[in-house]
């Protein structure tokens, strides 16, 4: 029962007010169409209403926090999940422009590079290790400082190259010593190992969820002939978000890459190589299916290096500026 004051308006000149008891709502049984008491008991009904939608709002705005909250928040595995002998393809992009200073003069190239590559894991172990294969099925390069004939040299050098990778399930190169016989593998100018390892994640150990970061460094040694050293690669990651690309649902992550690279002095020789390099990107990961489905990224080197003619003494100093772009997409897999 609600108790609500009644206006008696009979007399103008005496106001007065009269306390009634209504049924619930204010609508009361004997006078349905008393207007002043039917105008009140709906102005409680649109009040009651009025609260009552109200807080189903506000219920459901918390909700939809909540599940929000929720998402950001559950935890996921980063793993490559490689399945026997079932191949993988990508398209690999590269932009490579240099300015190289040697001798008082400076001159640019520009190269540009697609590749369509074949990735087959094979021999995986019951940790998921797994040796991945890597062929080239298609190659398209460009470089305003090699003719024709050259190109067609580079082509057919990638067509007939098979690359070897054994990775664990978090991306970590593990036959780093091998890879020395493919630094020196790099037809027009194209470190292929190089390229694969700028843009390789490496993923975390533990369960992330977004907003999450880790940090993982490689060493890869090199052996180019006169050039022989260690080449570093240390990098910083962050989960972004999570975004829907296509068929696959992806943990959008950031990067930030440092490279080093200082080759042994050669007292024989007498030659020296620097490269210092720094970039940044973005990967795109199928946790659910364990796929890289793509990335790509920016990167700014300089390289010095110093030769010294073993006869005269003569020093040759060149110095390299390189700007570089990459980018990888899963077309098959």
């Amino acid at each position: 029962m609600l108790q609500y004051l009644k206006f008696d308006s009979s007399n103008a000149t005496d106001l007065h007010y009269q306390s009634v008891i209504k049924e619930p709502f204010g609508i009361h049984p004997e006078s349905p169409t008393d207007p002043v008491t039917v105008r009140h008991g709906q102005t409680s009904v649109f009040r009651l209403v009025g609260r009552r939608v109200e807080w189903v709002i506000k219920r459901g705005i918390l909700f939809i926090f909540f599940i929000l909250w929720l998402g950001c928040t559950q935890k996921a595995e980063l793993r490559f999940r490689f399945k026997e002998s079932q191949p993988q393809r990508f398209s690999l992009q590269g932009r490579l422009q240099a300015q190289i200073t040697a001798q008082g003069q400076s001159n640019q190239y520009l190269t540009e590079s697609r590749f369509i590559i074949s990735q087959t894991p094979r021999l995986i172990s019951p940790q998921g290790e797994a040796l991945l294969e890597i062929r080239f099925d298609s190659v398209d390069y460009r470089s305003n400082e090699i003719d024709e004939r050259e190109k067609l040299e580079v082509k057919k050098s990638f067509l007939a190259s098979r690359t070897e990778l054994r990775v664990n399930q978090y991306g970590e190169i593990l036959n780093v010593e091998e890879l020395k016989e493919l630094s020196s593998f790099a037809p027009g100018g194209i470190d292929l190992v190089k390229y694969l390892i700028k843009i390789h994640p490496v993923l975390p150990q533990n369960p992330i969820r977004i907003g999450s970061r880790w940090e993982r460094e490689q060493r890869i040694p090199f052996d180019a002939g006169l050039l022989k050293g260690d080449f570093h690669i240390y990098k910083k990651y962050k989960v972004l978000d999570q975004k829907q690309l296509g068929a696959y649902f992806c943990h959008v992550i950031q990067y930030q890459i440092v490279m080093t690279m200082e080759s042994e002095k050669d007292n024989l020789i007498q030659t020296h190589h620097n490269e210092q390099g720094t970039g940044q990107g973005v990967i795109y990961f199928d946790a659910a299916l364990g796929l890289l489905i793509g990335g790509e990224m920016q990167l700014t080197i300089d390289l010095n290096s110093t030769f010294i003619h073993p006869v005269t003494d003569e020093i040759n100093q060149v110095n390299s500026n390189v700007q570089q772009k990459i980018s990888l997409k899963l077309i098959e897999g």
